[in-house]
């Protein structure tokens, strides 16, 4: 909510709290593959961002990468 507030520039109707200032981003794309008729592969990659102004060593950012091999049977 204080970002919303903060966009419209109307910061100074509501009670400023840091704990409520956390920012999170998340980027992902992804790939399926079917190999046969039971077997399927999966690549994902996700690109990630967090923010916590109450906490210096929670400034998070990096990437996470995923591949799945599913087979059913």
């Amino acid at each position: 909510t204080n970002l919303f507030f903060e966009n419209l520039g109307l910061d100074r109707w509501y009670r400023y709290t840091l704990n409520r200032n956390q920012r999170n981003i998340l980027f992902g794309v992804g790939l399926d593959y079917k190999i046969t008729e039971n077997v399927m592969l999966f690549l994902r990659q996700n690109f990630y961002r967090f923010y916590d102004p109450n906490f210096i060593d929670n400034h998070l950012e990096g990437t996470e990468t995923m591949i799945e091999l599913k087979i059913n049977f």
